[in-house]
């Protein structure tokens, strides 16, 4: 029986290839997208999940309540609090702090700025990063070793065997031989603790002040504990009120009764954006639930395609209905029938699918940022699961059309009273779906589109264009920029030179300090600049004067507040106003405000301009070194400031980057968004075109009589098009205004994220309509005009 269900599901599939052709095609796209999607998914919510005791880790977490009421969360702790969490609670059987830092590596003469990372001598017991070389329980315990990815042992040693060989590394203020004591594999794509350079926290804990590494008041460090089996998060939770009031009330006294404090799964940080200071940048799961649903949209449209084809053609399958009942088939062998061939048609699809999402995969990869491997045969959680896809996608094409067709009473059939496979209410409403679901998409790549480029375009308060903008690294910021000067000033390529302590569109929300000034506080920005960093950026001052070094009191008494510091502090005159900024900065942490500066963009365009304050204190590094240059030439000028670089700071690395490409690098998710929708309104409105053509392509070949009769008694062609166009067009109609209302929903609230946005304007809107009429326009014509133009002596043979 089986056998003669899929004999009969073949040779129907055959009898019509071009429906068949046109369902497995839009199936196979539909299949491969989710298959993608699938796996990407899959990829996210496992973040960590490799780690053997995975279950049993914990992230230390504190929340701050702000004068707003909001809460502000901070993976961040003192130094001191994990060994006395360990000594004080047995559940806490082991404990691993990190630090990063960026510093200069070098070796053989080679010099490179790298991040590393400090952790505790427990970290690879705890996590289960695997060790390829070395002692994962000694490998650490030397307070000058180092353990290094499978990568970094091959950019410093090559082929040769890095074990027990010397790297140096740069300390605060002198180079530090560490011995290469592990090599452990390249860390999974998948995890929150990435590293390419693994340290001893003893090793950073020496450059640090004895006042910083003993206060239980300085958020430095990221503190990771490991409970016993069996050992309940909440139960030790219960327990950290009364130890942190040991600890922490002295300092913080009444404030503390503002702070919460919590255990955070492992496997729960990664789909956790509202906790700063991590280590990867993690996924709001908002736009995991989006790239979920895209899939299942574009898988859902190609079903559509094939329960309207299976629907339409239902006409030419009654006599076989009709004979299979009278011969004794029931109701049940048809329904059987029917969905062999569905998961017949499905099977093709899918075998296609899984070339064709092979083929995608470093497409998908460029697209959604991630490294995404696709293994499927032999994949134990994978492959049952796309079994069961498999079979899903089976019924929910073919589910319907089995049990519509296996419902004709074989009396009827063979009377010839059945019209069955015209269009009616249900076949419309899912064309209605497909476009409205591509409308959908293209009103969301075309406003995606539109603010990413008003974001580009802005004005930002400064110019960031034909700035080069170079970090000091571990060299003498001031030094340097002085050496820099003396060298580049007289160069006819070379504009300005300017130092900073930030650079623009690098500075950190959270690096906000609270600045007093009159009566109130509130939070700021402090910039640590000198007199020539306007000039070169081409910031304005609105009021006052520059700051100077011909002004002696300047460096260590005067600042510079922007217009939205003035604006925030109410200040009528602010020239002259003191302001109180607790960093240490200047003398007594009081500066005179001799200068307003007109808004500038230091973050990004998601936030409003928020208060800054900008000083030239020497008691704050200059990291940054900004060079204008002249639009000419531009390699030779890069070529130029590096072996000027070189000569003055041979012993670190030569990094820049372009001012303006670094600034819009924060866009990068808007741009993700824009080819992701962009694809996505590309192919759902292919796979809507093809159901379109299909579904017209039957509804023509019902009407050939009609059009014959018609074309004798002298209609002309445009009106047989317009005959057999009007009401699939009228359908697309119908889509739009399904369309219009669910993405501007979706417009308005995506939108809300930015501080700088676009109105959103009813020309997007039309524009999606007409492009998705138009391409429904030249589907509907194709077959449209080819009836029309048929020699109607053919149209009336037509049986």
């Amino acid at each position: 029986m089986l056998k003669n269900y899929l004999t009969v599901a073949v040779r129907n599939l055959l009898r019509h290839k071009g429906y068949s052709l046109i369902s497995i095609v839009g199936l196979a796209i539909g299949l491969a997208v989710c298959i993608l999607i699938f796996q990407y998914v899959r990829m996210e919510l496992t973040y960590d999940g490799f780690h053997e005791n995975s279950d049993d880790i914990y992230r230390f977490v504190g929340s701050f309540q702000e004068e707003t009421g909001e809460w502000d969360y901070k993976a961040v702790t003192p130094i001191p609090l994990a060994p006395a969490l360990a000594d004080q609670y047995p559940e806490v059987i082991r404990f691993s702090r990190f630090l990063n830092r960026t510093t200069v590596v070098k070796h053989n003469g080679r010099v490179f700025n790298e991040l590393l990372l400090f952790a505790d001598s427990d970290v690879l017991s705890m996590f289960s990063f695997e060790v390829l070389k070395g002692n994962p329980s000694t490998a650490l315990q030397e307070k000058h070793s180092v353990i290094l990815s499978e990568a970094a042992a091959e950019k410093y040693f090559g082929e040769s065997d890095p074990m027990g060989k010397i790297l140096s590394i740069r300390g605060r203020d002198e180079f530090v031989d560490f011995v290469v004591t592990g090599v452990v594999r390249n860390v999974p794509h998948n995890s929150t603790i990435r590293f390419d350079f693994l340290l001893p926290y003893a090793a950073i804990l020496e450059n640090l002040s004895p006042q910083l590494a003993d206060n239980w008041g300085a958020l430095t460090t990221r503190t990771y504990l490991q409970v016993a089996k069996g050992t309940s998060s909440a139960m030790l939770e219960q327990k950290l009120p009364g130890f942190l009031e040991t600890h922490l009330r002295p300092i913080f006294g009444d404030d503390l009764d503002r702070a919460r404090f919590h255990l955070q799964p492992l496997r729960d940080i990664h789909l956790n954006p509202r906790i700063s200071h991590r280590f990867e940048p993690t996924n709001n799961p908002i736009y995991l639930y989006m790239v979920l649903g895209i899939g299942v949209f574009i898988l859902v449209l190609a079903c559509v395609n094939v329960t309207n084809l299976s629907l339409g053609q239902a006409s030419t399958r009654l006599k076989e209905i009709g004979t299979r009942k009278i011969v004794g088939a029931g109701r049940k062998e048809l329904i059987k029938q029917f969905l062999g061939e569905s998961v017949a048609l499905t099977v093709f699809a899918f075998c296609i699918a899984l070339v064709l999402a092979e083929v995608l995969v470093p497409v998908f990869n460029e697209l959604a940022d991630t490294r995404l491997s696709l293994r499927v045969l032999g994949n134990r959680t994978i492959l049952p699961t796309l079994l069961g896809l498999l079979l899903l996608v089976s019924l929910a094409a073919g589910g319907y059309p089995a049990l519509y067709l296996s419902r004709f009473k074989p009396a009827e059939i063979m009377k010839g009273s059945l019209r069955a496979g015209k269009p009616n209410a249900f076949t419309r409403s899912l064309v209605v779906l497909q476009f409205s679901l591509s409308i959908f998409f293209i009103i969301c790549t075309l406003l995606v589109w539109r603010q990413l480029n008003h974001m580009k375009n802005m004005n930002l308060g400064f110019e960031d264009e034909q700035v080069v903008v170079i970090s000091t690294g571990t060299a003498d910021g001031e030094q340097v920029l002085a050496l820099m000067r003396n060298e580049l000033g007289p160069h006819p390529s070379v504009k300005s030179i300017a130092g900073s302590g930030e650079s623009l569109g690098r500075v950190s929300t959270y690096m906000a300090t609270m600045a007093e000034c009159g009566d109130m506080d509130a939070e700021c920005h402090v910039f640590r600049i000198d007199p020539d960093y306007l000039s070169t950026l081409g910031m304005e001052l609105t009021g006052g004067r520059n700051l100077s070094a011909d002004f002696p009191a300047d460096p260590m008494h005067s600042v510079l507040v922007n217009q939205a510091f003035v604006d925030k502090f109410g200040l009528k005159s602010p020239l002259g106003e003191k302001v109180r900024v607790p960093l240490r900065v200047l003398e007594n942490n009081v500066g005179t405000i001799v200068g307003v500066v007109r808004d500038f963009n230091y973050l990004s365009l998601h936030t409003d301009v928020e208060p800054a304050v900008l000083h030239m204190s020497p008691r704050y590094p200059v990291s940054y070194i900004a060079i204008k240059i002249d639009t000419e030439n531009v390699r030779q000028t890069i070529g130029m400031l590096r072996s000027t670089w070189f000569m003055i700071a041979p012993d670190v690395p030569f990094e820049y980057y372009f001012l303006d490409e670094d600034f819009n690098r924060q866009y990068a998710a808007e741009e993700r968004w824009s080819r992701i929708f962009g694809y996505s309104a590309f192919l759902a409105i292919f796979i809507a075109s093809l159901g379109l053509l299909g579904v017209t392509t039957l509804a023509v070949g019902r009407r050939t009589k009609e059009i014959g009769i018609r074309k004798v008694l002298g209609a002309t062609v445009t009106g047989l098009v317009r005959l057999i166009s009007k009401e699939f067009l009228s359908l697309v109609l119908v889509a739009n205004l399904v369309a219009w209302p669910a993405a501007y929903y979706a417009a308005t609230r995506w939108l809300e994220n930015y501080a700088y946005r676009i109105s959103i304007g009813w020309e997007t809107f039309l524009l999606a309509g007409l492009l998705a009429f138009l391409i429904a326009l030249v589907t509907v014509s194709y077959q449209s005009i080819k009836a029309a133009l048929a020699n109607p002596t053919d149209s009336l043979r037509y049986e």
